[in-house]
C-alpha cells in the first residue's frame, strides 16, 4: 500500500477512469490534493506495478459530544472485479481503522453491511431529499420508458411548486455577495447547539471548503435573520449538467431551530433555482426538524441515507448513534465533481 502519488501517474489515471469515469478522474488529477488536503491522503494497493485498489481521505475537525474531534471521512474505496477475494477490502478498512480519531463515512446499502461485518457503527436515520421544479431534466428518472412516465406524472406536481413559489416574497432570507467566511463563521458559532454532531464550521474550513474550492464560481451564500447578527446560513451550488441545471444545497447551518428562518431561507433558495431554470434542488439533512422543514417547502421526493463511523474510544461509538447529528452535502465528498460533465450521480447520498 503506498500514497498514490507514489504510483505511475499513467497508470493511476487508467485505473481512476476505470473506477469513476472521465469527470471525476480528470478532477482528482487536477483537484485531488485539494479535496483530500494532500496527496498523502490518497491510498493505492499496487500488485506486480498494477493498481489493484484505491481509496482516500479527508481529514477533518468535527464536534462530537460536544468536544472538537480530529477525524477522517473515509471515500471512493474501489476495488476492480479482478482483483476482488484478495482480502485487499480487509486491508483498507484494517488501514484505516489504525489511523488516530473518529473515522466517518456515507455508504449504500452494501457498503453499510460490509462496515459493520467489521466493527463499524451504522446510522440509517439521513435523508437525502429532492424538490422537483422541472420534470423533463430530473437525473434520478433514468432514461428510457421510465423516464417519459416518471416526467409526465411529475409535471403537474413540478408545476404546483414553481407556482407557489414565483409569490414568495423574503422578509430578512437575502444572498449575500461572493463568500462571506467571517460572517459565516460567526452564524456558526452563535448558533450551533452543544449536543449536536457535526463538522466544525470554522474560518479555517469554510476558506478551505468554499472561498478555495475550484468551483467558487458555481457557489452562492445565503444569509436570514438580523443584518447586524444574522441566526442561519445555506451555501448552494449551481451545477450545469447534461440535463440542464441542478441546485445543491451543500451547507445548512446556525440556529436550526427557528423554523421560520428555515423555512424562509429554503423558500428563497428554491425561489431562484425556480426562476434560474433548475430542474431540481437536492439536500441532505439527519435532523428530523430539518427534515420535516425540507418537506414543507417542496423537497417531497426523500430516499434513505447512512452515516458509518469507528473509533476506538467506546463512548463515542456508543454516544455518536444517541445523539442528534447534522450532516449535508458539504460533507465526505457528496457534493460530487463528475455532475459538471453530467455522469450519473452514482451514490444513493448524490441521488
Amino acid at each position: 500500500m503506498v500514497a498514490a502519488g507514489e504510483l505511475d501517474p499513467g497508470k493511476l489515471d487508467s485505473f481512476l477512469r476505470l473506477a469513476f469515469g472521465d469527470a471525476k478522474a480528470d478532477f482528482l488529477g487536477r483537484h485531488g490534493d485539494w479535496l483530500h488536503r494532500g496527496g498523502q491522503n490518497r491510498l493505492a494497493v499496487a500488485i506486480a506495478g498494477e493498481v489493484a485498489a484505491y481509496c482516500a481521505v479527508i481529514p477533518a475537525r468535527l464536534l462530537v459530544l460536544g468536544e472538537e474531534t480530529e477525524a477522517v471521512w473515509w471515500v471512493d474505496l474501489y476495488i476492480p472485479p479482478e482483483y476482488r477475494g484478495r482480502g485487499l477490502q480487509r486491508l483498507f478498512d484494517q488501514r484505516i481503522r489504525d489511523l488516530a480519531g473518529l473515522k466517518v463515512g456515507f455508504g449504500n446499502r452494501l457498503a453499510a453491511g460490509i462496515h459493520r461485518r467489521h466493527g463499524w457503527s451504522v446510522r440509517e436515520d439521513l435523508r437525502a431529499s429532492l424538490a422537483p421544479l422541472r420534470s423533463a431534466g430530473l437525473r434520478f428518472l433514468g432514461g428510457g420508458p421510465r423516464r417519459l412516465v416518471g416526467a409526465a406524472i411529475l409535471a403537474p406536481v413540478a408545476a404546483v411548486l414553481r407556482t407557489r413559489l414565483a409569490r414568495f416574497r423574503p422578509r430578512t432570507a437575502r444572498l449575500t455577495e461572493g463568500i462571506p467566511i467571517a460572517e459565516l463563521a460567526g452564524v456558526f458559532d452563535r448558533g450551533h447547539r452543544r449536543g449536536v454532531a457535526s463538522t466544525l464550521r470554522d474560518r479555517e474550513y469554510l476558506s478551505w471548503r468554499y472561498d478555495d474550492a475550484p468551483y467558487r464560481s458555481d457557489l452562492r451564500a445565503y444569509l436570514a435573520g438580523p443584518a447586524e447578527l444574522p441566526s442561519l446560513a445555506l451555501i448552494a451550488r449551481w451545477v450545469r449538467t447534461t440535463t440542464g441545471l441542478t441546485v445543491r444545497v451543500l451547507d445548512f447551518f446556525g440556529d436550526l431551530e427557528d423554523r421560520s428562518a428555515v423555512a424562509e431561507l429554503l423558500q428563497l433558495v428554491l425561489r431562484d433555482a425556480s426562476v434560474g431554470g433548475a430542474s431540481q434542488v437536492t439536500a441532505l439533512t439527519s435532523l428530523p426538524q430539518l427534515r420535516r422543514c425540507l418537506k414543507r417547502a417542496g423537497f417531497w421526493i426523500a430516499t434513505p441515507a447512512r452515516l458509518c463511523w469507528h473509533s476506538h474510544q467506546p463512548v463515542i461509538m456508543a454516544r455518536l448513534g444517541e445523539s442528534p447529528q447534522h450532516w449535508v452535502l458539504g460533507d465526505s465528498d457528496n457534493d460530487e465533481p463528475a455532475l459538471a460533465a453530467g455522469r450519473p450521480e452514482s451514490s444513493e447520498v448524490s441521488d
